[in-house]
């Protein structure tokens, strides 16, 4: 019978872990058979190295931000911790603008507020120029002849003068004069509406082409008795409206009327009618009647005599339309 042999040692030393692959303690193996001492070592602790921060989304004023706080193993890089955290909206870094004031010329805005971060704004837009809003206040009424004067003021303080045209005058109220004769028109006067100035113009087709007056059963010269009386009677043709007929004795205006009575006439005389107009123009003119009063002593005697009896001698001269 043979001896076994034994082992024919190999020795190994010892090699410690890390944190990613595990160690043994010292230990032998045969060279001759598959004999081992070995033991295996845990593996040893990570050693976390500094905290860093990945994945970062900055916040902004408005939407919320992230990052996640990461911590590696120092030694051989094996992520041993990701916590995810959020970060707060920021909120708006406020820059307040104070309002413009709008006036008539210049155009302004409201006040607003702008972030010093972003685009937030609250303007609200350019507000635009009022313009001017004027009072008028009469300087000088414009009349007929003269130009006028408003003063246009804003409550700004801007201020003009306009100029108003004059008037001009304004006649719209003609009334006939009643001055037509036998050989012209006659005239027409209006007031201005306005102010004192008239105007006058000629009013055509007023001529009295046909205008006459005469006294009734005229005669040039007539001859009566010592204390006749006698109703003279005009007779006037075409005569105008607001015309009158004037009688006169021995040239002296004595009464007006169709007709006109002269009594007991002891002395001669003579007698004339006058058609006068409104404005007392003459405008037309009978031809003058002479009457020759008989003063003998017989004619007188005869008159005393019939004045006693109430008989004395009176003339009428007819009534007779004109057609």
């Amino acid at each position: 019978m043979t001896n076994s042999l034994g082992h024919d040692y190999i020795h190994h030393e010892a090699e410690g872990s890390t944190c990613s692959e595990h160690g043994h303690a010292a230990y032998d193996t045969c060279s001759r058979c598959d004999y081992t001492s070995y033991q295996e070592l845990p593996l040893a602790d990570h050693l976390p190295a500094e905290e860093v921060q990945e994945n970062v989304v900055a916040a902004t004023c408005t939407i919320p931000g992230s990052y996640e706080r990461v911590i590696y193993c120092s030694k051989c890089g094996t992520e041993l911790e990701r916590i995810k955290e959020t970060i707060n909206p920021l909120n708006h870094d406020i820059i307040h603008h104070s309002a413009k004031e709008v006036t008539c010329t210049d155009s302004g805005f409201d006040a607003y507020d702008t972030c010093s971060r972003c685009d937030y704004s609250t303007f609200g837009g350019i507000i635009p120029a009022t313009g001017h809003a004027y009072n008028e206040t009469i300087i000088k009424n414009a009349t007929c002849s003269e130009t006028g004067e408003t003063q246009f003021k804003c409550h700004c303080g801007d201020t003009f003068i306009e100029i108003t045209p004059m008037l001009g005058h304004s006649f719209t109220n003609y009334i006939f004069n009643n001055d037509a004769t036998q050989e012209s028109d006659g005239t027409e006067t209006a007031k201005c509406d306005r102010c004192e100035a008239t105007s006058t113009r000629i009013k055509t087709g007023t001529r009295l082409a046909n205008l006459s007056i005469v006294i009734r059963n005229f005669a040039p010269v007539r001859t009566i008795d010592y204390k006749t009386t006698i109703t003279f009677r005009a007779t006037v043709t075409d005569a105008p409206s607001n015309t009158q007929v004037y009688w006169y004795i021995n040239g002296v205006e004595s009464g007006y009327g169709e007709s006109f009575t002269v009594s007991k006439a002891t002395a001669d005389y003579s007698v004339q009618c006058k058609l006068i107009g409104s404005n007392g123009r003459t405008l037309a003119e009978s031809e003058i009647e002479y009457v020759k009063v008989n003063i003998s002593f017989f004619a007188k005697l005869i008159a005393f005599f019939r004045d006693l009896f109430g008989s004395l001698p009176v003339i009428t001269q007819s009534v007779r339309k004109e057609f």
